[in-house]
């Protein structure tokens, strides 16, 4: 019995290791796959050719039946390929050398079926209105699947995409390369579920798009250069961990989760139904920095955008959509299309952010309300800020908003008649009317360098309860702030809230707090980490204590 499971195991060890082999004859011989194989040679001798020896691809996938494979030697066939059967394997000699060009016409390979293999091409010259390689299904009932995508480089040109799955599930998308252009998506997700994309290369174009119901998707160990994930608000639930890149630097999906403080090394940030989390110091270069979706009461400060002047009409640097109670201070965004936009999100606060050479530098759309947007600073933008809902406010209650470099010169109206730095007639805001009632004569900055105190309550119940004092001689504005708890038996205690003060006086203290009844039935040591930024400067300070129940009791050391 031993010798018989060591002789399968061995059998099964040399299938898998070597899918083509060499017969006697000199034909590549296909191992491991059921059926007949039909080879295919574009320049064979006239002799060569019969039923299952063929010129073109697409003879041969006619005159195959499911459970065939279509062998296909290295050379360059220009044809479309249409894929209407199940159970067909379509194998290329060499990836580099075995090209199907589509003659910039149709798609180069188009599948209407299941348990499709296609592997070892290079796929190139769709026409500009046609995907290169598209999976889609026949009718609502006849839906492709199970196929299988793997080894191949696909270069898509014109503004079309390099794959493109509609309505198709359960395929693998496998280690191919694909290569695009400015504003074409590389691989395409259109109301198409449960497929796994693994250990495949995009360079250049959109990359990856899933809109219209594109879920449970899993992606694993995909590296994406200068292109990025975007997804529609009814393609959020995917499955994107660290092991996918862009630009060589790890993203960060994290859907339904509770204060998190987001690494540094970032590549690309993608928060679903999230809060509290805190985004700090990034410095991200791609088509988006971070993207919020139905997350509230985040923290984004003293990050860099930047797309490299490409001002592709999907880039942005921080998106937020169904997105309120979001404090976004201290950011720089540069030649984005929007460097920031909000859609239906409302309540937030955006300080002391840089925007510049943007084709839009703060956009608002969609009946956002009750945002509050001052003492930032847009430079070269081809529209400064677009705002389609009255009620947000472009300047603080303490009387100052925001620099704008085209108003800031008597030429462009801007006088500053009592020579207090603000001017003295209001910026108006593009569309329903909205202004900045005190733009700045120059970017803001403080007067003089902020310095904060922070302290704890000696006992709180329920809750984290904090302070943070002005300790210099000048008022401050715009302070965002971040309570971070953890620790407790097993490590069961992760709590985390943040907030902003808009302005704070010398000397004022203000209390600031975790949500009530967050500390509920705890027990064990914690560390609170809290933190403040003003403008470019942060402030932290960690103190320890411990949970009792619901009791939270300070270790004495510095208290309210």
């Amino acid at each position: 019995m031993k010798k018989r499971i060591f002789a399968i195991g061995i059998i099964g060890m040399l299938l898998l290791s070597c899918l083509t082999m060499t017969s006697v004859f000199g034909e590549k011989s296909i191992v491991g796959l059921s059926g007949n194989t039909i080879y295919v040679d574009d320049d064979a001798d006239p002799s060569w050719y019969n039923a299952t020896h063929v010129k073109t691809i697409q003879e041969g996938i006619n005159n195959a039946s499911s459970g065939d494979t279509i062998y296909v030697y290295n050379g360059t066939y220009y044809e479309n390929v249409n894929i209407t059967k199940d159970l067909i394997n379509l194998i290329g000699e060499d990836r580099d050398t075995t090209i199907i060009d589509g003659n910039n016409s149709g798609n180069v390979i188009r599948i209407v079926g299941e348990y499709v293999n296609v592997s070892g091409f290079t796929l190139r010259n769709n026409s500009e209105n046609k995907d290169t390689f598209l999976i889609e299904s026949q009718d609502e009932i006849n839906i492709s699947s199970n196929v299988i995508i793997e080894g191949n480089k696909i270069i898509h040109t014109g503004y079309q995409r390099g794959i493109a799955l509609i309505k198709s599930h359960n395929n693998k998308i496998l280690n191919n390369l694909i290569f695009g252009v400015k504003d074409a998506i590389g691989l395409s997700f259109f109301d198409s579920r449960h497929n796994n994309i693994n250990g495949n290369t995009i360079r250049d174009g959109l990359g990856i798009c899933l809109s219209t119901e594109s879920f449970n998707n899993t992606f694993r160990e995909n590296d994406l250069f200068n292109c990025t994930i975007e997804m529609d608000r009814y393609s959020v639930d995917n499955d994107i961990d660290t092991s996918n890149t862009v630009n060589d630097k790890p993203i960060y999906m994290h859907r339904d989760e509770i204060g998190i403080n987001i690494p540094s090394d970032a590549g690309l940030i993608i928060l679903v139904n999230c809060s509290s989390f805190l985004i700090s110091n990034v410095d991200i270069t791609g088509y988006y920095g971070v993207m919020l979706y139905f997350s509230n009461n985040n923290t984004i400060q003293n990050s860099k955008f930047d797309t490299m002047n490409s001002l592709s009409t999907n880039s942005i640097g921080i998106y937020l959509y169904y997105s309120d109670n979001n404090y976004i201070f201290g950011n720089k965004c540069r030649a984005f299309f929007s460097g920031v936009y909000l859609g239906a999100s409302n309540n937030n606060s955006i300080q002391y952010n840089t925007i510049e050479n943007c084709s839009y530098g703060i956009a608002l759309e969609g009946s956002n309300f009750d945002s509050s947007i001052y003492h930032n600073s847009f430079f070269n933008n081809t529209v400064q800020a677009y705002d389609d809902y009255k009620n947000n406010s472009w300047n603080s209650t303490f009387g100052e908003g925001n620099y704008w470099d085209d108003f800031d010169e008597p030429s462009e109206g801007a006088w500053d008649n009592d020579s207090n730095g603000i001017v003295d007639t209001p910026y108006y805001i593009p569309s329903v009317g909205n202004k900045d009632n005190y733009p700045l004569m120059e970017p803001y900055s403080p007067t003089v360098e902020p310095d904060l105190e922070f302290g704890i309550a000696k006992y709180s119940f329920g809750e984290i309860q904090a302070k943070i004092k002005n300790i210099v001689e000048e008022e401050l504005t715009g302070i965002g702030w971040n309570i971070t708890v953890k620790g407790g038996l097993l490590n069961r205690i992760n709590v985390s809230a943040n907030g902003s003060i808009d302005e704070l006086g010398p000397g004022i203290t203000q209390k600031i707090s975790t949500e009530p009844r967050s500390i509920v039935l705890r027990f064990g040591p914690v560390v609170i980490e809290v933190t403040a930024t003003v403008g470019e400067y942060a402030f932290e300070e960690t103190f320890y204590g411990f949970v009792i129940g619901r009791l939270f009791i300070d270790s004495g050391l510095k208290t309210l």
